[in-house]
């Protein structure tokens, strides 16, 4: 089972892992690490080297979650993923696909496999009026 990271601008951490706890019940395995915009930039990356470590120390993969491709907390994110095995980094997160991975997780399902699940069926939960207009 893989560690789960939340990581994002603002408040996007906590509220993602907020709307989870709301469906799915308590999440105490689930980091969060916000990016609040006045904070420096090293104490940021430090926070996310810190958590990423931790897990590492224990031999937990991990998977941060990241509000926003190319955003500071994905190009942070994407840096450690290059520093180290066993760090994978999802950019563009939804609830949903939130959901199944956590959901997936717990079937210690390998992380590379809950990958390639979530990205693929989140592809096919985004929806807009225009395909019911149809």
């Amino acid at each position: 089972m893989a560690d789960i990271i939340i990581t994002g601008h603002g408040n996007f951490a906590q509220g993602m892992k907020h709307a989870v706890e709301m469906i799915m019940g308590e999440q105490e395995k689930i980091k969060e690490i916000p990016f609040i915009g006045e904070e420096p930039l090293e104490s940021f990356s430090n926070n996310l080297k810190q958590s990423v470590n931790t897990s590492l120390e224990n031999n937990q993969e991990i998977i941060v979650f990241t509000d926003l491709k190319g955003g500071t907390p994905f190009n942070q994110s994407m840096l450690l993923h290059m520093e180290s095995s066993g760090i994978y980094v999802v950019g563009g997160t939804n609830l949903a696909m939130l959901i199944e991975a956590i959901s997936l997780n717990m079937s210690e399902m390998k992380t590379e496999i809950i990958l390639e699940k979530v990205i693929n069926s989140s592809k096919d939960s985004i929806y807009s009026s225009l395909d019911f207009s149809k």
